[in-house]
């Protein structure tokens, strides 16, 4: 009986593993089906660089699904765990986000709609036994460095910054913003030796709320980002940059109808008014010589900006050294819950707060 009952015990593992194997082998040949149409319908899926990632990741995900002892680790993480480990072999790293999102892909793909995919890190998900996987290829940039215990933890040394161009960091930036990449904090922001910024980490992206919430210590802006700290942030465009910009938003004309077909073969769950809003402030913008990236910040949140120089005096003054205004508005809606506030400290953030978020 015992005998009996282990063959057929092995005979159900077996015919789950088979289950499993099958559905994960539909789902991964739906999405290459999803990419096909994407590239026959789309000229920008056409374009060599998306179609050489493409290849390198098929190959990448033929080589990790034949990975027992991977796949292993994988299935045993919780739904909730966001887990990573790395394969040096194949230059990848492999992502499971919590309950099994695959946001990171997204943005890559749709900066392609928008004429511009450097500054997004390709991404392209797999499922393995159930569970999605994201990976994304190991790339040469460098990124923030550890600077304090407390907050920001990291920033960026003078050296990498200045490698970006002015033209670089508008152009990175505008594309963050309309793809609604939420979670800008310095460690998710890489510089290439050429001094190209790539975004990534993009897991929270697109459902970000266009306007200020309110919280019972800060507030929470649609925006914001640690790169706000560079001079980039507050450097006047000259004219020759300014014309680079205004040639750079000429490949958004267009988006609304490739979102369309792109909608058809991807169904995601966005806030496609949302996109389609953020996309709108960007054209109505008016890109000239002498605005700055902070004139554009300040056109989305008129009252907020007025108060930015105030917030930074008043978070230096709680940290006691030098941060930008990056810093100072995450502090204020990420970070703030974590320190003990004075008396003194908290009239000063919650005057701030009736002044300028009220």
């Amino acid at each position: 009986m015992w005998a009996q009952l282990k063959r057929l015990s092995i005979l159900f593992f077996i015919s789950l593993w088979l289950l499993n194997g099958s559905l994960m082998a539909d789902w991964n040949k739906q999405f290459d089906e999803q990419t096909r149409l994407l590239i026959q319908e789309l000229p920008q899926f056409q374009d060599s660089s998306y179609l050489k990632k493409r290849k390198q990741f098929l190959l990448a995900r033929r080589e990790i699904l034949k990975d027992t002892e991977m796949r292993n680790k994988f299935l045993s993480a919780s739904q909730e765990d966001k887990f990573m480990l790395h394969r040096e072999d194949l230059a990848m790293i492999l992502k499971k986000r919590k309950n099994d999102r695959m946001h990171d892909l997204y943005p890559w793909e749709l900066s392609y709609l928008l004429g511009s995919s450097a500054y997004m890190l390709p991404s392209f998900p797999i499922e393995m036994g159930g569970k999605k996987i994201i990976i994304q290829e190991l790339e040469e940039f460098e990124f923030g460095k550890v600077i304090s215990e407390s907050y920001p933890k990291k920033g960026f040394p003078k050296e990498i910054v200045d490698k970006v161009s002015l033209e670089t960091y508008w152009k990175a930036h505008l594309q963050a913003y309309i793809l609604g990449l939420g979670d800008l904090v310095v460690q998710n922001i890489g510089v290439s030796p050429s001094g190209i910024i790539r975004f990534f980490d993009n897991e929270s992206s697109i459902g970000y709320r266009n306007y200020i919430v309110k919280t019972d210590t800060g507030f929470k802006a649609s925006f914001q980002c640690e790169s706000f700290d560079w001079p980039q942030f507050r450097a006047d465009l000259d004219k020759k940059t300014a014309r680079k910009i205004k040639a750079y938003l000429q490949g958004f004309v267009g988006f609304e109808d490739r979102l369309k077909i792109y909608l058809q073969h991807r169904p995601i769950d966005f806030d496609i008014n949302g996109i389609l809003e953020r996309l709108e402030h960007v054209r109505n913008f008016e890109i000239k010589e002498g605005v700055s990236f902070r004139d554009f910040y300040g056109s989305l949140h008129p009252k907020l900006s007025r108060g930015l120089k105030d917030l930074n005096h008043i978070v230096q003054s709680i940290l006691k050294r030098k941060v930008g205004y990056g810093a100072s508005l995450l502090f204020m809606s990420r970070w703030i819950n974590s320190y003990s506030l004075s008396p003194e400290e908290n009239a000063m953030v919650q005057g701030w707060l009736h002044t300028y978020i009220d």
